[in-house]
């Protein structure tokens, strides 16, 4: 964020730590290779870059790819609008502990853990817009879209929405000894033709953002519990899946925008603990 601010000096080479000649030379020899070389940055790509934060990754040995990455970015949420994200996405987090979880989760590679950390506010801001429509129009907003006249898409987004409460798909309940709140998802209330991809991806993001106002320090997860009933319309897909008359046994929808969206890139090690249990 600082690298706007001219009156900051950029990254010192010399405080990195040096990398001895026999490190260096521990690079696999390829005789033969079919791989491109890496893509270079475009002028609008590097004129977007400030020159502080230009000469900090060349510091920091960021190769083309990534410093392409960087330039697109920006085009994307330039300075001002990224700080206005940041400030936007940090509510009553530390900021500190907010980018921590980036750095992490790439192994404290800083490159790649800004890279990540600009691409999730990008996200927010610019393609699904989370505090602009989810958040701050909230359930109200969804009741009216689902009393639109019609058989619209955004009639049905509402409908759906409004499904998932009503099912109590998903609902807190209290802390666990550590102090992470504990959210229990209801997978036998789930059926992927009842709702759209839209209004449900809307009540999942709205559920998380909303465990974050629950979240006293320094705790920074939760604790999941994923109630699995087994259902005879559950045991029937079984045996149509194992008779290969289905391709796959889950829906996989929910679970792959969670691993996509919220614990790989836009919510890093929210979740802590995850709970599987079959009740009697």
């Amino acid at each position: 964020m600082q690298s706007w601010d001219s009156n900051i000096a950029p990254l010192d080479p010399a405080r990195r730590p040096s990398i001895s000649s026999n490190d260096a030379s521990k690079g696999h020899r390829r005789f033969f290779s079919l791989g491109r070389s890496p893509a270079q940055p475009t002028e609008e790509e590097l004129a977007a870059i400030p020159e502080n934060l230009l000469s900090t990754l060349k510091s920091l040995d960021a190769g083309p790819n990534e410093v392409k990455t960087v330039g697109s970015l920006l085009i994307k949420l330039p300075g001002d609008k990224l700080q206005s994200a940041f400030l936007t996405v940090l509510k009553q987090d530390h900021p500190d502990a907010l980018l921590l979880r980036f750095l992490r989760a790439v192994e404290w590679n800083v490159p790649k853990a800004w890279i990540k950390f600009v691409s999730s506010l990008n996200w927010r801001v610019n393609e699904y817009k989370v505090d602009e429509e989810v958040l701050l129009k909230g359930e109200e907003h969804n009741l009216q879209k689902s009393r639109l006249d019609g058989n619209s898409a955004e009639k049905k987004d509402g409908e759906g929405y409004l499904l998932q409460c009503k099912l109590g798909k998903g609902y807190l309940h209290g802390c666990d000894k550590l102090g992470r709140p504990i959210c229990v998802v209801r997978v036998r209330t789930h059926d992927p033709g009842q709702q759209t991809q839209k209004g449900l991806y809307d009540y999942i993001i709205h559920c998380i953002e909303s465990v974050r106002y629950l979240q006293v320090p320094p705790v920074e997860s939760m604790v999941r519990f994923t109630s699995l009933w087994i259902q005879p319309i559950a045991i029937f897909h079984y045996l149509k899946y194992k008779l290969g008359l289905l391709k796959t046994n889950w829906d996989a929808q929910a679970i792959v925008f969670d691993l996509k969206s919220f614990g790989l890139s836009n919510w890093v090690s929210r979740k802590s603990r995850a709970f599987w249990f079959i009740p009697c």
